[in-house]
């Protein structure tokens, strides 16, 4: 019985997840994305089909509201078998998809990205201040297996870039994003986060949206941000809960510390003879002109795109686009061992949840995000700790001046 019973629980979780997953999809629609893929169609189609053929084989079995005479379900046992044996089939696809797809991303980023040095730390004592219930559940929901969401690491990586000029070599780029900043957490939790990106040393800092639950805390999360560093200065573009609250106040409060507002802009800053050509959009909640005023790239420039939609790199890969950096997606929030994340706000779904993802010359980091992020209505992240990124240029190839010394 207990085997039966893990089997019925496995397939259960297998069209939980295909289901799961069309959901994602479909939820690119209510984010007012271009495009919807098919694959969500399909999917949401074989979930309702499923469910159909689950009522159907159940009626009448049941006595009273919940209880279900089992003996009576021999009589369906092959349209019981066909459906639990697709359900395990599903499980098996999408394993075997998130296994290939893992091991073509890092063949495609071989030799482009290095990892220097990843730390994770204990923040617990930071955003759960206090005796409320706020505090058990986090404290006791922490405690799970894979449950991250009292984790923030730091991760330092080297960027190998073809044809980056000399002068850039060695720049290094701090990535913050989904700040989500609500008082529920304590102002230590990103002070930390502030300390943090300075250790780093960045020559830039790029921030790409959602700092805030509410409009009622940008001036807390802007003064807290006022202690960033950077040589070459902070670059922001809003996210989607940003727009939705007040963004003119918070591109006003950023603006008061020096930070550079991108929304739909392009800044170049001049580094020896090189520079970076910094360009930023806000679409698909907020129009910007960006598509279509991004001509070809300067000789001698690295250009740098921020978003907080990590699909618009799908253009802007078109525009030459050296580097996009996005967030969005939490890394899924929450992920299944084998499986990955269920849920993924993108029309690439998977593809697209986090990490390094190659578009030929263009690469795309998608970040999971600076903290615990939807804590305060879901205390869970699965296997998707909260994280600061640091992103350093190098060369791929020396020189011919180099070459002969």
């Amino acid at each position: 019985m207990i085997t039966l019973l893990i089997l019925i629980a496995l397939a259960v979780l297998g069209w939980s997840y295909a289901a799961g997953r069309g959901l994602s999809r479909l939820s690119t629609v209510f984010d007012r994305l271009l495009r919807l893929s098919i694959t969500s169609v399909i999917v949401s189609a074989a979930a309702a089909m499923a469910f159909a053929v689950l009522a159907r084989m159940l009626h009448g079995y049941a006595s009273g509201l919940f209880g279900v005479r089992v003996h009576d379900l021999a009589h369906d046992m092959p349209a019981l078998a066909a459906l639990l044996a697709a359900g395990w089939c599903m499980l098996f696809v999408f394993a075997a998809r998130k296994a290939v797809l893992v091991r073509m991303r890092r063949a495609a980023v071989a030799g482009r990205v290095t990892a220097v040095r990843v730390e994770t730390h204990d923040v617990s004592h930071l955003f759960v201040p206090g005796y409320s219930l706020f505090q058990t559940v986090c404290r006791v929901a922490a405690v799970l297996p894979g449950n991250m969401v009292c984790r923030s690491r730091t991760r330092e990586f080297s960027l190998r870039i073809p044809g980056l000029p000399r002068p850039l070599d060695g720049l290094r780029i701090v990535h913050l994003s989904d700040f989500h900043f609500e008082r529920r957490l304590t102002p230590e939790y990103y002070r930390r986060l502030v300390t943090e990106a300075n250790s780093l040393r960045p020559d830039i800092v790029a921030m790409t949206g959602d700092f805030y639950q509410s409009a009622s805390c940008i001036p807390d999360i802007a003064a807290i941000l006022a202690g960033l560093r950077a040589t070459h200065g902070v670059y922001f573009v809003c996210g989607n809960h940003d727009i939705w609250h007040r963004p003119a106040e918070l591109v006003k409060a950023l603006h008061k510390n020096g930070f550079v507002h991108l929304g739909g802009a392009i800044v170049r800053i001049a580094i020896g003879d090189a520079c970076v050509e910094m360009a930023g959009t806000e679409r698909p909640w907020r129009h910007d002109n960006l598509r279509s005023t991004l001509g070809p790239k300067p000789a001698g420039a690295f250009r740098l795109a921020l978003t907080h939609h990590p699909d618009n790199a799908l253009w802007l890969k078109d525009h030459d686009a050296d580097l996009v950096l996005a967030g969005h997606t939490h890394g899924g929030q929450n992920a299944l061992p084998l499986l990955g994340p269920l849920v993924v706000p993108s029309c690439r779904g998977l593809g697209h949840a986090a990490g390094f993802v190659p578009y030929g010359d263009t690469l795309l980091y998608v970040t999971y995000g600076a903290s615990p992020a939807a804590a305060v209505l879901m205390p869970f992240r699965l296997l998707c700790p909260a994280e600061v990124v640091c992103l350093e240029l190098t060369c791929a190839a020396p020189s011919p001046e180099a070459r002969q010394q």
